[in-house]
């Protein structure tokens, strides 16, 4: 079978600017009455051919076989100053990734002019998933004296269910040859409801902190004033606007709707609010939030712990499962207790999860202590987790594995997974390696310095001791042993740690933070100078990134090149809430040494993306806010378990459309079979949200009341 040249366009959404206004009126009609945007969408990306190089080609298109070539000719051409010349012998094939079906889509036409003695077919070719639905043909008009022909596809209705296309020139080289194209224009006709949404923080903002909110359109409005409203509909305060905007990612992948950043910060009084903003006149409102002090925290701390007590194996977790996995054990001991991963029934994220959680709360115990409830609770998930990793020491010493699931898609409830009775067949195996002793070494430290007046606090003391101390015997090193020397020497005093200290003192200095500010009680303040360089340096990078997002968001480099939700290409396109709480932990971190507006605004614009402020308007936290996710893909949830009992979990989150197309995608379908990839959980995301709020809560008072900062810029 002869092989083709293929030729892929992207999707390139244009509209031309208009005026912009901030004139505050509020003499406007509703937003009730639909109005028809028609809009003739364009899918071809410089279809002329002109202003491209071939760098640009080569990043666009792939060849098949290496040596096919490429180029710009500005020799030859239908128009313009240059057309595609594509060189081959025999087959050959030059592809490019998926074109998305724009929303409202109702036809598509087409025409291009090749020139070229080979045989070709240009055509559509519609997908559903994987799965092809149809394609259109391109017929032949008419050739010019040139030699060019025009090929036309005349106006087609788009299958039902197509989600992208790809446009394709196929051809067969007899022999050595070259074919030409130019003036390629497909166009998509869109039919669209003009749509306007605002996305808050569904939870609420924090007094004397920033408060910024997205209003999103499919359209670009002439004017945007908008204003703070209460519960009597009386409008309260103004609200500033950035100028709207596209957001593209890698590859120009555009994000399919203007935004705009809205910011009313200098509003500081309690109560329940909407936002109400007039977009060309016409009124549309925002979901309801709380302003107040520590709205935040109290909404959803409780929240969150409750999506890690979900996880808990070999006790009842009432309303999701019975005591499970009672027979689990590792040669020979019984080895019961941790955290279910949240994506498989395995128990390997446990001293992850404790990690995290011992250092949250060591910082905000004083905090917790004012909530005795909440307190009890998180005490409590430190003591499930620390009694399995305490479990699993064994003489030397050493650790046994983690115990590991029986699937990596369990379709049953934990209880049902074994019989509960250890030494016969089905009992679970542990992992014949240890790859988290570090970790546990770190986390029974942390437990032994903020649990220090409780009764287990020598039993963690001496098993973080025990545990370092043969781990650095075995010439390991990194931040985790030394953080765990330093909490040690806080306890017990430093002289004994003093050389493996110095032997290990970090190349990375973020990841010791809460270790080497105590730390400089041996050393000097020199450690803590050099800590607050490095962190201001790496905040204010990050910080630098997200400027030109309206939702505050940090662009990735990949490859040299930046992107927001794609990562490596041979990765999972996981959701980017681990990504954007790591931001959050970072701005916590660095805000006590580098107390800016700005971090501050950073930190509260990744929060907010968990909490609505992002392109679909959800809350990522399962129990919090107006619009949650409807589904989950969690092993509860295969099993039965309504997602409505969920509360507190936290799933991967946004991810990119494809590997190609760097735009934000998350599943919401609904569907029984739910996107993991968005919808997955893993339960270390709850610990890591829960140490971002208390990385941010325990500096946060350090600038109560700063408000002579200066404000960040409305970009």
């Amino acid at each position: 079978m002869k092989k083709l040249v293929i030729l892929s366009a992207l999707f390139l959404c244009t509209s031309l600017g208009c005026l912009w206004g901030l004139d505050f009126q509020s003499d406007s009609d509703e937003g009730d009455d639909d109005e028809i945007l028609w809009e003739n969408v364009s899918l071809v990306k410089k279809g002329s051919f002109e202003g491209v190089d071939i760098s640009m080609l080569q990043e666009l298109w792939k060849l098949s076989p290496p040596s096919a070539k490429l180029d710009i000719d500005s020799s030859t051409f239908l128009s313009g100053k240059s057309s595609l010349r594509v060189e081959g012998m025999d087959d050959v094939e030059l592809s490019y990734h998926r074109i998305p079906v724009p929303t409202g889509a109702v036809s598509i036409t087409g025409s291009v002019g090749f020139k070229g003695d080979v045989s070709k077919v240009i055509r559509i070719i519609w997908f559903k998933g994987d799965t092809v639905l149809r394609e259109d043909i391109f017929e032949k008009k008419s050739t010019t004296e040139g030699g060019w022909e025009r090929n036309i596809l005349s106006e087609k209705t788009l299958p039902e269910g197509s989600t992208h296309l790809a446009f394709k020139i196929e051809a067969h080289f007899s022999g050595q040859g070259n074919f030409w194209i130019d003036e390629v224009n497909i166009v998509m006709s869109v039919e669209q409801v003009k749509e306007v949404e605002v996305f808050v923080n569904q939870v609420g903002y924090d007094l004397a902190c920033p408060k910024r909110f997205v209003v999103a359109t499919n359209f670009k409005p002439q004017k945007v004033v908008g204003a703070v409203i209460n519960s009597d509909n009386n409008e309260v305060a103004k609200v500033a606007f950035s100028e709207p905007k596209r957001v593209r990612g890698k590859k120009e992948s555009d994000w399919g709707k203007w935004f705009i950043r809205g910011d009313f910060t200098g509003f500081d009084q309690e109560g329940l609010y909407k936002i109400c903003v007039w977009v060309d006149n016409k009124k549309h409102y925002s979901p309801e939030f709380l302003l107040g002090r520590d709205v935040i925290w109290e909404k959803t701390i409780p929240v969150v712990l409750n999506g890690i007590k979900l996880h808990r194996c070999g006790v009842e977790v009432s309303g999701v499962h019975q005591p499970c996995h009672l027979d689990d054990s590792c040669n020979g001991k019984l080895l019961v207790g941790g955290w279910h991963n949240g994506y498989d029934y395995g128990k390997d994220k446990t001293a992850l999860v404790l990690n995290l959680l011992a250092e949250a709360y060591l910082m905000c115990k004083w905090r917790l202590a004012t909530n005795f409830d909440l307190d009890k609770a998180f005490q409590e998930e430190l003591m499930w987790g620390a009694k399995y990793i305490l479990g699993r020491f064994q003489e030397g010493n050493n650790l046994i594995g983690n115990i590991e699931s029986k699937s990596s898609t369990p379709l049953c409830l934990p209880e049902e997974e074994t019989d509960g009775v250890a030494g016969n067949e089905d009992d679970r195996s542990c992992s014949g390696s240890v790859s988290d002793e570090q970790i546990c070494a770190s986390a029974l430290a942390y437990l032994g310095c903020s649990l220090s007046n409780s009764t287990e606090a020598g039993n963690f003391l001496n098993s973080a001791e025990k545990l370092t101390i043969s781990l650095i015997e075995k010439g390991e090193k990194g931040n985790l042993l030394f953080n765990s020397l330093v909490f040690l020497g806080e306890q017990r005093g430093y002289e004994k740690y003093l050389s493996n200290l110095k032997a290990l003192y970090p190349e990375d200095l973020i990841e010791s933070v809460e270790a080497i500010t105590r730390y400089s009680t041996v050393e000097g303040e020199i450690s803590v100078y050099r800590l607050s360089q490095t962190l201001k340096q790496r905040i204010e990078s990050y910080i630098g990134l997200s400027e030109e997002n309206p939702f505050g968001i940090c662009p990735r480099k990949e490859d040299g090149d930046l992107s927001f939700f794609i990562l490596e290409k041979d990765k999972k396109l996981l959701g980017i809430n681990e990504y954007v709480l790591r931001l959050a932990q970072l701005a916590g971190k660095a805000f006590k040494f580098y107390p800016h507006e700005s971090v501050r605004a950073f930190f509260f614009d990744q929060i907010n993306w968990l909490l609505g402020v992002n392109p679909f308007g959800v809350s990522m936290i399962k129990g919090v806010g107006t619009k949650s996710l409807a589904t989950y893909a969690h092993p509860y949830v295969r099993a039965g378990i309504s997602s409505e009992q969920m509360v507190g979990c936290i799933p991967y989150g946004i991810r990119a459309i494809s590997q190609d197309i760097d735009a934000p995608y998350i599943d919401l379908t609904g569907s029984n079979s739910p996107d993991f990839d968005s919808l997955g959980v893993s339960v270390d995301m709850m610990a890591l949200y829960l140490n971002a709020m208390a990385q941010y809560y325990r500096v946060r008072v350090h600038a109560e009341g700063r408000r002579g900062l200066e404000q960040p810029s409305l970009k």
